[in-house]
Formats: structure tokens, C-alpha cells, sequence
């Protein structure tokens, strides 16, 4: 009882550890991915693992104007962003703003963004913009969550503010759509395959086909018995008998004896052979 509890307790180790691994795996699958962005841009990525692309720049403006302006937010607040171009107002009057509040607080900056590709959907993603300004001691930061919509030009919402101080937005957009890499072009190197190699058969004979024969399918099958016999008798003898050593051989008393039976089938040939010669050997007959 002790070793089948011990057999038991190892295989319900190694059940867990697979089923850890399984799930290590899909946990990895699903994990986001960064989106490298492109030397001098802020709003521009590559995605390192396949070399797709994201490009926000056509909803962006240049001359220090937002391209999204006046999102209403929570408690009246209203918001301007630009993905690419700072900006500068009333008081988000640094070089680096990307996202004001109402002109009152910085709420991100160019300095700190990150962006990555949602693992189980490459049409979805977020922006997380830090740097803001300080709100109880803690930077202001904002997150835009994005997703590929290939009939808008680009539509900005403002969703919550949770927790205080990092202010969260959806983008929907044509734009936030990952472009894919081009495929390389075909080979234009022809190559020349060698003439086939003449037959190695005679003309006047048909090449003999490989197959397997009847006691080659009957050798296998023997010794597939065997060793189900085998395994199956040993397993049953060890667990349910509880045998140990050679008396967990299946049939063991049976087996034992064959040994010896083939020692008097020997005997008994020879001894017939020897017969028959002495009988051959006599040349004598019989007196009248």
C-alpha cells in the first residue's frame, strides 16, 4: 500500500508539472509585446518579434497645435493630445507636452512613453505616457488604450480616471493598424538540375518491389505478444500479488520447467538416431 501511494504521490508530481509548463506556455503567448519606438519619433514603433510597424504620425499636427482638442473628461475637465507633435498652453508650457489638462496640468510628456501590442489581439494595444505633473506627491500619467478600426480617420474618448492621476482614453483609428512587413522578393537564380541518373535495372527485368512479407508480419506480431505477456503479467504479479524477484515472472513454475523438457526432447531425438544407426549397421541375416 505504502509503494502504490508513493507510485501515485510521483505521478501526481508529474501530472502538476505539466500541466504548469501548459500553462506557462499560453500565459506567454497572451503576454503583451513592446513596440520599440523608431530613433527621433514619438509615436512611431517596431514590433522586434516580427518587424511589424505602427505609425501614428497622419493623426498628428505640427506648429505647436494639438490634433485631438477638447476631450471631455470627469468633472468637467477637457483634454488636448497629439500622438507625435508637443505642444505648448497656458500652463503645460514646456516643450515636451503630449497631453494637457483643460491647460492646467501635464498629464504626459515625450520623455516617457511606452507602447505595446495586446498578446491574444495584434488590433488592440496601449500607449502610456509618464512624466506628468506631480498630483498628491505622484507624476500624473495617461494610458491610451487603441484599436484598429479601419473606417475611422481617428476618434479620441475619454474613459476614466482610476486610479487618481493616471487618466485613461480610447483611440480608435485606421492608423493604430500594425502594418506588416513586406515579404522578400522571389529568387531570381535559376537553378540547373542534373540529368537524371540512367537506370540501374536490366531492360528485360521488373524492378522488385519492396514489401513485407507474411513471417515478418507474423515475427512482429509474436513478439509484440511477448512483450504485452510480459509486461502486462509483470506489472500484475508485482502489484496485485505483490511478487518480488523472479517470482513476479508471470507463469514462473510453468516457465521453470521448460528447460528441462527441452533436454529430454533432446535426449529422445538422439537416442532415436542412434537407434535407427545401429539397425543400418548390423548386416546380418537371419539362419535358416
Amino acid at each position: 500500500m505504502a509503494r502504490l501511494m508513493s507510485c501515485s504521490s510521483r505521478s501526481a508530481r508529474r501530472v502538476f508539472s505539466v500541466v504548469c509548463e501548459l500553462l506557462l506556455l499560453v500565459c506567454g503567448c497572451w503576454a503583451n509585446t513592446d513596440c520599440k519606438l523608431n530613433s527621433g519619433s514619438f509615436c512611431a514603433c517596431t514590433v522586434q518579434s516580427d518587424g511589424s510597424t505602427l505609425d501614428l504620425s497622419p493623426i498628428s499636427k505640427s506648429g505647436g497645435t494639438p490634433y485631438f482638442q477638447g476631450i471631455k473628461g470627469a468633472a468637467g475637465w477637457h483634454y488636448d493630445y497629439d500622438p507625435c507633435a508637443p505642444f505648448v498652453e497656458k500652463n503645460c508650457k514646456t516643450k515636451d507636452v503630449l497631453i494637457c489638462q483643460g491647460g492646467a496640468a501635464v498629464c504626459g510628456r515625450d520623455t516617457s512613453i511606452q507602447i505595446e501590442i495586446t498578446g491574444s489581439n495584434p488590433d488592440k494595444g496601449t500607449i502610456t505616457y509618464g512624466n506628468g505633473d506631480s498630483l498628491k506627491n505622484v507624476p500624473r500619467k495617461t494610458v491610451v488604450t487603441f484599436t484598429c478600426d479601419s473606417s475611422q480617420e481617428g476618434e479620441l474618448k475619454f474613459t476614466s480616471e482610476k486610479p487618481s492621476g493616471t487618466y485613461n482614453f480610447e483611440l480608435t483609428s485606421k492608423h493604430t493598424c500594425l502594418t506588416k512587413p513586406a515579404p522578400p522578393p522571389p529568387s531570381t537564380t535559376k537553378t540547373t538540375k542534373p540529368p537524371p541518373a540512367p537506370p540501374t535495372t536490366s531492360p528485360h527485368r521488373t524492378p522488385k518491389k519492396n514489401h513485407v512479407s507474411l513471417g515478418t508480419i507474423m515475427c512482429i506480431c509474436l513478439l509484440m505478444a511477448v512483450i504485452v505477456y510480459m509486461a502486462g503479467g509483470f506489472g500484475f504479479m508485482y502489484v496485485k500479488r505483490e511478487a518480488r524477484g523472479l517470482e513476479a515472472i508471470p507463469n514462473f513454475e510453468l516457465w521453470k520447467t521448460v528447460p528441462g523438457l527441452i533436454k529430454d526432447g533432446a535426449m529422445f531425438i538422439v537416442q532415436k538416431i542412434k537407434g535407427l544407426r545401429r539397425g543400418w549397421g548390423g548386416g546380418s541375416y537371419e539362419s535358416l
